[in-house]
């Protein structure tokens, strides 16, 4: 993608025990599963319902973002309270994500419950929708708590511009800067990132003259050291490339 995509996650939560859940809670944290990835330059949660029969209730809880960590975190796929599944009886969540970037996205959620006499039950994911894969009634086991993972790729679009994919500011009068050909007028906003996912430089106004030194961080002013780096182009026309630059003087 050169823009964003939507991720869609169906999420199956089922009672194999013997005795009836309230209490349930399904916790997502999408930071862990985006924020943390050098690629990722944002996402958002587009939806999230569930699918139950009654008489079990399970309610999405409407102010869900999946931002573990921040300080206005809501992981909770579901409300606080009053979520219950009888014996048996499961229930689907379905959760949309807008992802602005490309990579390997690996996810799990985390499912709790509390028993009749107090007990708690809980269960991390597995990569597929079968709680209980081996049929053994424990749903709980290594082997059925793999995350589910996803790699998407950014896929070549038509267009007149052009990025290259390196450069080599060695002020020998030969590629000393960054220059996306192809502008024509169009305004850029450009922004790079190393390795860790750092912000090194960025200028919404991008004038083709990025010789390799950092404008933002500790760096700031100094050339930076040869390695491959990720940028985000936008430009004015709506727009967007995300992709790898290579530094090598």
């Amino acid at each position: 993608p050169q823009g964003g995509f939507n991720v869609t996650y169906t999420i199956k939560v089922k009672n194999i025990g013997n005795v009836a859940l309230s209490n349930v809670t399904v916790t997502e944290n999408l930071n862990a599963t985006f924020g943390n990835i050098d690629r990722v330059e944002s996402y958002e949660v587009v939806s999230n319902t569930v699918a139950v029969i009654a008489p079990n209730v399970m309610v999405a809880n409407a102010a869900f973002n999946g931002r573990g960590g921040a300080a206005n975190a809501d992981i909770n796929l579901l409300t606080a309270t009053g979520n219950t599944l009888a014996i048996g009886a499961e229930a689907t969540i379905t959760l949309t994500v807008y992802v602005r970037g490309f990579g390997e996205f690996r996810n799990q959620v985390i499912a709790q419950g509390t028993g009749l006499v107090g007990g708690i039950a809980v269960d991390t994911s597995g990569n597929n929708t079968n709680v209980d894969e081996d049929k053994d009634g424990i749903a709980d086991e290594p082997a059925e708590n793999q995350p589910t993972v996803i790699n998407v790729n950014p896929i070549p679009v038509a267009t007149d511009i052009f990025i290259p994919g390196g450069f080599s500011p060695n002020a020998d009068g030969r590629n000393d800067v960054f220059v996306i050909d192809g502008l024509n007028g169009r305004g850029a906003d450009v922004k790079i990132y190393n390795r860790w996912g750092n912000l090194v430089f960025e200028n919404n106004d991008y004038k083709n003259d990025w010789a390799g030194t950092a404008n933002v961080g500790l760096q700031v002013g100094t050339e930076l050291p040869d390695a491959t780096y990720f940028y985000i182009v936008k430009l004015t026309d709506g727009q967007s490339f995300a992709k790898y630059v290579i530094i090598k003087r």
